[in-house]
């Protein structure tokens, strides 16, 4: 693929979802542009300012907090783009706020297992157990069920 279909590409990719450099740079590689051409274009495109990776972060990791997602799933979900482990768990400190996750542990509980009998220890281990799935910590989990 030459230059011009390459950023032409690139750039379509960008018109439909903002995009981290490293997925830009692995779909490109998919279609067959040489990775120097690869690198050239998300430097360019970088420069330009249609590539940020570091509002890419900020805004993925408060999306999925906003999906009521716990900061070891979205960790989980960056390392799946191809962010690196230290990477991702820096942007979820960084960016993430403990309150909030607080916050989406309350309305869980208010809302999707409000049904659920918390006194009766079976329904508090299942509820215990989603909540660990979601990817929350076991000590925020246990801080918002008032568990010693």
């Amino acid at each position: 693929m030459d230059y011009a279909k390459a950023k032409a590409y690139a750039l379509r990719r960008l018109g439909a979802k903002s995009q981290h450099s490293l997925e830009l740079a692995s779909a490109m590689a998919g279609k067959g542009v040489e990775e120097a051409l690869v690198v050239q274009i998300i430097d360019e495109l970088t420069q330009a300012g249609y590539v940020n990776d570091r509002a890419w972060l900020e805004a993925f990791v408060k999306h999925q907090q906003l999906r009521k997602h716990g900061p070891r799933m979205i960790i989980q979900k960056l390392q799946a783009k191809g962010i690196s482990s230290q990477a991702a768990k820096q942007a979820v400190e960084e960016f993430g706020q403990s309150e909030m996750q607080e916050e989406a542990i309350q309305r869980l509980l208010e809302t999707r297992y409000r049904s659920k009998d918390l006194t009766n220890h079976l329904e508090r281990q299942k509820v215990f157990a989603a909540l660990i799935r979601k990817g929350f910590s076991v000590n925020q989990i246990q801080k918002a069920l008032n568990v010693e």
